[in-house]
Parts: C-alpha cells; structure tokens; sequence
C-alpha cells in the first residue's frame, strides 16, 4: 500500500494491523517522520516500511507484481491502482 507515510494512507495502515492483517506499507522516504511514526505505533510485527515513489512506473509495477507472486492481494494508493487493473488484480 503506498502513501502511508501520512493522512489516509498511514491511518488505513495502522487500522489493517490493529485487526491483525498483514500490510507491506509503502513510504517515499523511509526515514520520513512519518514512517517512523507508523513503525513506533504498529504492532511488533511491523518492522519496516518499504520505500516506494509512486511518480517512478517501474518501482510500483514491481512492487505489485512481487506482492501477486507471493500470493498476496495488493491493496494501493490512488496513482497504483491504475497498475492493478494492467495486473489483473481484483
């Protein structure tokens, strides 16, 4: 999931995990305020953010394409869900 270094995106993150889902949550910049804030406040389990700029094309299809092959269903930011659809995710 990008964006959830901030607003909805870290809020829907932290929600996902309360309940006990695994997310691989996805920040521009890893070292981010924002991301740190995520990590302290998350469960034990949540042990790193994934650095992803979704104005790079590559860096989300092969974020999208990894997450399908290990059989996870890949939840994401507005400016991915584009890429999903060319993935055929559901």
């Amino acid at each position: 999931m990008s964006g959830c270094d901030s607003g909805f995106g870290q809020a829907l993150a932290r929600h996902l995990d309360h309940i006990g889902a695994e997310v691989f949550a996805g920040c521009l910049c890893t070292s981010s305020p924002g991301a740190k804030e995520l990590l302290s406040s998350c469960s034990e389990k949540y042990d790193s953010v994934i650095p992803v700029n979704v104005d790079v094309n590559d860096k989300v299809v092969t974020l999208l394409i990894k997450t399908k092959q290990e059989g996870q269903h890949p939840l994401t930011g507005q400016r991915a869900s584009n890429f999903r659809r060319d993935l055929g995710a559901t």
